[in-house]
C-alpha cells in the first residue's frame, strides 16, 4: 500500500523547514533543499535540468547608533556594506527633499513619505518604478557615508516585520541600516548632530542553483508549475513556500505517469525571496522568444494554512480557458475563485501575456500582514491536508488540458 497523501505532504514539510530552517538564497539550506527536491523529482522519473548561478551571502553582527551620548536601536541592512563612521545626521523625509540636499559626507536619514514603502532592488525590473531608481541614483551620487531607514508597518513586500528595512539590495554598496518610525522621529529632532555609526557585516559570492524538471514530448507547448523554494532569510519559510515547495513535489508524484501531449515543466523557483530573483532572471532568459510555447502556468506560493482554503485567480486567461479552470475547480471542493494578487512569480508570466493561474490561502492578506518574512512563519500554521487538496488540483488541471487544436486549446 502507498504511504498516504497527507504523510507525504508531511515528510516534504519536515524536510524543507525542520531539515533546513534557513533557505534564503547563498545560504547552505538553500543548497540542501533543492538537493532534496532534485531527489524527489528524479525518484519520479522526471527529467532534471540544474543551472548553477552566483548568488551574494551576507553575515551581519551587531549595529550601533550613538549621538550626543544617546544611543539609538537599529538594525543591519540585511545585504549591506560594514561602516564605522562618525558624521553629522541629514533626515530627509521625501524624495523632493532628497533632491535638495547636499548628502554628501553625511549620514542620512530616510524616515516619512520616502519610507513609506520597501524599496524595490536595483536589479529587479520586473516592476516600473521610477521613484525608487531615483532614490537610488540620488544616495549614490550624493556621496553619504552610509543610510539609516526608519519604517512603520505594512512596507510592501516585508508587510509583516516591524521595521522593515527599507533597503534589501546587495547591488547597493553604502553602508545601510533600519530602525522603527518611533526611532527615527527621535533621530529626526537630532539633525545635524555628530553620530557614531558602527555596522558590523560581510559579503561574500557563493554556488546557488535554479532546477527543472520536465516530462513529455520535446518540442510541445509547455504547461509549467511553479513553487518558489527559497525563504527570507531569518523566517523558517513554512507557508512562504515550503507548503508550496511540497505541493509541487506531491504534483511530480501525481503525474509519474504523465503521457499527454504538452511537455510539463515543475520548477521550484530559486529567488522569489532574494533581492536578485535570481532564478526568475534565468527564467526570463530561458524564455526570451519562446513565449508562445508556453500553453499555460500555475504557480503556487503561501498555499495551506490552518482554517483556510485554497484561493484560485486568472490572469491573461481567455473564456475558454476560464471555462476548462471552472470544470476543474468543480471536482475540488476545497478549491475557490479568488481575488487577484501578484505579489509572486506569476506576476511574470502574466506580464508577458502567457495564461497563469496563481494558487494561494484564502487568508493570504492576513498572512501577508502577520507572518510572512518573519519567524513566526512556522509549520504549525500549515495543514497538509490542504496542501493535498493543491497538489490534487494541480496535477488534475494539467490532465485535464485539451488534445492539442482541441476545443479549449
Amino acid at each position: 500500500m502507498s504511504e498516504p497523501l497527507v504523510s507525504v505532504i508531511e515528510r516534504h514539510l519536515d524536510a524543507l523547514v525542520t531539515g533546513h530552517p534557513d533557505r534564503h538564497v547563498g545560504r547552505p539550506g538553500n543548497l540542501a533543499a533543492n538537493d532534496y527536491a532534485e531527489a524527489v523529482l528524479r525518484e519520479h522519473g522526471w527529467a532534471v535540468d540544474s543551472v548553477d548561478f552566483e548568488a551574494l551571502d551576507c553575515d551581519t553582527g551587531a549595529a550601533q547608533l550613538r549621538i550626543s551620548g544617546r544611543d539609538f536601536d537599529i538594525e543591519p541592512g540585511p545585504c549591506t556594506m560594514p561602516a564605522q563612521a562618525t558624521a553629522p545626521l541629514l533626515p530627509i523625509e521625501s524624495l523632493a527633499a532628497l533632491e535638495r540636499a547636499d548628502p554628501a559626507g553625511a549620514i542620512v536619514l530616510l524616515h516619512g513619505d520616502i519610507a513609506a514603502d520597501q524599496l524595490f532592488p536595483k536589479s529587479f525590473d520586473f516592476v516600473d518604478a521610477p521613484e525608487h531608481r531615483r532614490i537610488y541614483e540620488l544616495l549614490e551620487t550624493g556621496g553619504p557615508v552610509a543610510v539609516i531607514s526608519a519604517t512603520g508597518r505594512g512596507g510592501g513586500m516585508d508587510g509583516a516585520r516591524y521595521p522593515y528595512p527599507l533597503i534589501e539590495d546587495g547591488d547597493f554598496d553604502i553602508p545601510n541600516a533600519y530602525t522603527t518610525d518611533e526611532v527615527g522621529r527621535d533621530l529626526a529632532g537630532l539633525s545635524g548632530r555628530t553620530a557614531e555609526l558602527i555596522i558590523e557585516a560581510e559579503r561574500r559570492t557563493v554556488r546557488a542553483r535554479q532546477l527543472t524538471a520536465s516530462r513529455g514530448p520535446s518540442g510541445a507547448p509547455r504547461a509549467i508549475v511553479i513553487a518558489h523554494i527559497d525563504s527570507k532569510g531569518g523566517s523558517p519559510g513554512a507557508l512562504d513556500n515550503a507548503a508550496g515547495v511540497a505541493a509541487l513535489l506531491m504534483a511530480a508524484q501525481l503525474l509519474t505517469d504523465y503521457d499527454g501531449p504538452y511537455q510539463v515543466e515543475l520548477i521550484p523557483m530559486n529567488g522569489e525571496d532574494y533581492y536578485a530573483a535570481s532564478g526568475e532572471h534565468l527564467f526570463v532568459t530561458a524564455n526570451e522568444g519562446r513565449w508562445e510555447e508556453i500553453l499555460g502556468t500555475v504557480n503556487m506560493d503561501a498555499i495551506g494554512a490552518k482554517g483556510a482554503g485554497i484561493a484560485l485567480s486568472t490572469y491573461a486567461v481567455t473564456e475558454r480557458h476560464n471555462e476548462l479552470i471552472r470544470r476543474v475547480v468543480r471536482r475540488h471542493p476545497g478549491v475557490a475563485i479568488g481575488e487577484e494578487w501578484y505579489e509572486s512569480d506569476h506576476s511574470i508570466l502574466a506580464a508577458h501575456g502567457r495564461p497563469t493561474v496563481a494558487l494561494t490561502s484564502t487568508s493570504f492578506r492576513e498572512i501577508c500582514a502577520t507572518v510572512t518574512h518573519t519567524e513566526r512563519d512556522t509549520l504549525d500554521l500549515v495543514d497538509p491536508a490542504a496542501v493535498v487538496v493543491a497538489a490534487e488540483f494541480v496535477a488534475d488541471l494539467v490532465r485535464a488540458l485539451p488534445a492539442v487544436g482541441g476545443p479549449a486549446a
